[in-house]
């Protein structure tokens, strides 16, 4: 027997299964589309329309993985106050634990997706000051001399 699939309309999607959506163009240029479940975790789709960095921040409880699907992106990480820089191409998979301080650089027309889970419920996001005052400085053209990552996938 074959089941028929059905539409779910979005105010169903939120008021029975909990799942809202959230678009934005943030500061910096970038297009979110973000689908967000009541229990924290997300989806959102990056799309970056200038170079630039996003905000350096961690995550108390909430763990990342980040995909990337067109151009590159650069992720700073701060590890005993050492800013650490990889840079990613496509196809790219990099997972981020809770309490890792770190900073998305994204050139034009880069295209990544972000998976968040762990969060519960709450606004889980924490600037991480020493590691913006860091990337902040750094030049298009330091990021263009690091080697690109290999990572599984």
């Amino acid at each position: 027997m074959r089941l028929m699939s059905s539409n779910i309309t979005i105010d169903d999607a939120k008021k029975i299964y909990g799942i809202s959506f959230s678009h934005q163009i943030m500061e910096n240029g970038e297009l979110r589309f973000r689908l967000i479940s009541s229990d924290g975790s997300s989806y959102v789709r990056t799309v970056s329309v200038t170079d630039g960095w996003q905000s350096a921040h961690y995550h108390k409880r909430g763990h990342e993985v980040y995909i990337v699907q067109e151009g590159w992106m650069v992720m700073a990480t701060l590890v005993k106050r050492k800013c650490i820089l990889k840079r990613y191409g496509p196809g790219s998979v990099i997972s981020l634990e809770s309490l890792t301080h770190h900073n998305i650089f994204l050139p034009s027309a880069a295209v990544i997706h972000t998976v968040k889970y762990g969060m519960t419920g709450y606004e889980d996001w924490w600037p991480a000051k020493a590691l913006q005052k860091i990337t902040l400085k750094l030049t298009f053209q330091d990021l263009l001399e690091l080697p690109t990552e290999k990572t599984k996938h």
